[in-house]
């Protein structure tokens, strides 16, 4: 019968075979005092108080050495995706179902576009996008958010703008579709000559 050589731990005081523990050469016997159980649990412990502690400093480090080596990466990310198109697209579907306003948002102001309704003073200010957003995001269940003035209606045309955005119920909006009737609104429209 062999002979089983045990240590005891000296986080835990269990007594456990040699295997048990991390090897070291500069620790009697050939293993470390504390045993791979207890090692592993200080090392997540070490790194979540480490990263709470270094979180700035990680960060801009992380921004510095992205933009030194933005090419490499944007090659690297492009490849990437080439090769785990199914993971792509997982991820793609997972973001959509826990984002549902900014897809909204995003969709809408690219149907915008398309149509040329949103003006360039609009595109180029992050506080009426950020407003825009936010509209699509706090949107209530069973409403969707509705063009006051019509992209393209058939009597005027109105902007994707916050003051031109309402909420409406689902089945009133698929009723009033494309339709403005300006004696049924409050809003103002200014002819040119």
């Amino acid at each position: 019968m062999g002979f089983k050589m045990t240590k005891t731990c000296k986080l835990c005081s269990q007594t456990k075979d040699i295997k048990f523990f991390y090897k070291s050469s500069t620790c009697r016997l050939g293993v470390r005092n504390v045993c791979k159980k207890c090692q592993n649990l200080q090392r997540v412990v070490y790194n979540k108080i480490y990263r709470q502690t270094h979180r700035e400093w990680s960060r801009a480090y992380h921004r510095h050495w992205h933009q030194l080596h933005k090419e490499m990466h944007l090659k690297w990310a492009r490849r990437w995706k080439q090769n785990n198109p199914k993971k792509v697209l997982a991820y793609q579907r997972k973001w959509t179902k826990r984002n549902p306003g900014k897809v909204r948002s995003h969709r809408t102001l690219t149907l915008a576009r398309r149509l040329k309704r949103v003006p360039s003073w609009v595109i180029k200010n992050p506080t009426i996008l950020s407003q825009i957003e936010r509209i699509y995001q706090n949107r209530p269940k069973g409403y969707h958010v509705d063009h006051i003035i019509p992209l393209c209606g058939k009597l005027v045309s109105g902007l994707h703008v916050p003051w031109n955005l309402q909420y409406l119920p689902a089945h009133e909006n698929r009723k009033k579709y494309n339709s403005f009737n300006p004696e049924d609104t409050n809003v103002h429209i200014w002819a040119t000559k």
